[in-house]
């Protein structure tokens, strides 16, 4: 067999390696991937090398492993900048978006998502992540009309892909964003302007749509996503009841996922049974809320804290969480109006010159 064949049937195999990692087989991904690594080298094959380390960044982010998905992508898009791959280098852009997005590092997320957008040459798959990124940074900002506009964008791109998880990715990115949001803005008291209702529909949607196209991607996301609706709708039994049965797995989950878990269940077991009616250490309630890297977050869970230790007597440290909370309230709600501003600046006119792509079918 020719080097040229050897490598195109090694590209095969990272594609099929891609669409393991895309629907949950991570173990299966990165066998695939090992595999490839142990008979290619850069120099010989230098696009097979950069799909590996794509691959391995897109498995460690399926992870929650933020910095090694960041450290490998970053090379797998200098790497395709010195070879001049450019359908390479703009994947490797978008995932390094979706996980600066999820490391708080919005700024750069941002970026990387109008450096995807403006290339016409964009893979709808590309499209779909960075146009995601765009919509959940301007909903974190709460530019709910903004947000909404990417949504459509990467709505199109995804049915572009013809791929059901990419529908799925969407449906879930969209709710769980407007819901996070919803959460603040409730738990302070600027108003509900969201119907719960088609809320939870549509993360039901995103979880029927995985499990018909067999996608097991984080477990535990999809039932996180419906706790929270229920508790916010004051739902408490039903929230319990989503979240129980796995609260014996949360080691398996990464840090964020596993202190927003347990913090779902606290609320929703404290709302059922009485702030008595079970026990938890409060430094561990402590340690799972500072693990949170979003002032939003923190803000109201150290709400949510405090009343649960005003129902058990404790008016101190019920006093302190209260405090807790308004700071990283205030901190955010700063921070909100300043970066609002300074995204616009980032993103531009892009919009509509994305829209006159599609409008041009490039």
């Amino acid at each position: 067999m020719t080097k040229d064949a050897d490598g195109l049937m090694l590209l095969y195999a990272l594609d099929q390696a891609h669409e393991c990692a895309r629907r949950g087989d991570l173990e299966r991904a990165e066998s695939i991937a090992n595999d490839v690594r142990s008979r290619v080298s850069i120099e010989e094959h230098p696009r097979l090398a950069i799909r590996i380390m794509l691959l391995e960044g897109i498995v460690h982010a399926y992870q929650c492993d933020w910095s090694r998905s960041a450290d490998r992508l970053n090379r797998a898009r200098l790497l395709s900048e010195v070879h001049r791959l450019k359908g390479e280098e703009i994947v490797a852009v978008a995932w390094g978006a979706y996980v600066d997005f999820n490391a708080n590092f919005l700024e750069q997320a941002a970026r990387k998502a109008v450096f995807v957008l403006k290339e016409h040459e964009a893979d709808p798959f590309s499209v779909c992540r960075a146009g995601l990124v765009l919509a959940a940074t301007y909903q974190y900002v709460g530019n709910d009309e903004h947000a909404d506009r990417w949504f459509s964008i990467s709505r199109r791109a995804a049915e572009e892909t013809g791929d059901s998880s990419q529908t799925s990715a969407v449906i879930f990115d969209i709710v769980a964003m407007r819901v996070a949001m919803e959460r603040f803005r409730r738990t302070f008291g600027s108003g509900g302007y969201r119907d719960l209702t088609l809320e939870l529909l549509f993360a039901q949607s995103s979880e029927n749509f995985d499990r018909m196209g067999g996608v097991r991607v984080i477990p535990g996301l999809h039932l996180l996503l419906q706790a929270q609706i229920l508790n916010m709708s004051e739902d408490y039994p039903r929230a319990l009841s989503v979240i129980t049965p796995i609260m014996d797995e949360l080691e398996d989950f990464g840090t964020e996922l596993r202190s927003q878990l347990f913090l779902e269940w606290l609320w929703a077991h404290s709302n059922c049974d009485g702030a008595d009616a079970f026990d938890f250490e409060i430094d561990v309630v402590e340690r799972y809320i500072e693990s949170f890297q979003s002032d939003d977050d923190i803000a109201v869970e150290y709400f949510r804290f405090s009343k649960i230790m005003a129902k058990r007597g404790d008016s101190g440290r019920a006093k302190a969480y209260e405090v807790k909370s308004e700071v990283a309230r205030d901190r955010y709600i700063h921070w909100r109006r300043v970066f609002g501003t300074q995204l616009d600046g980032i993103v531009g006119v892009l919009f509509e010159v994305r829209s006159g792509f599609a409008k041009a079918g490039v």
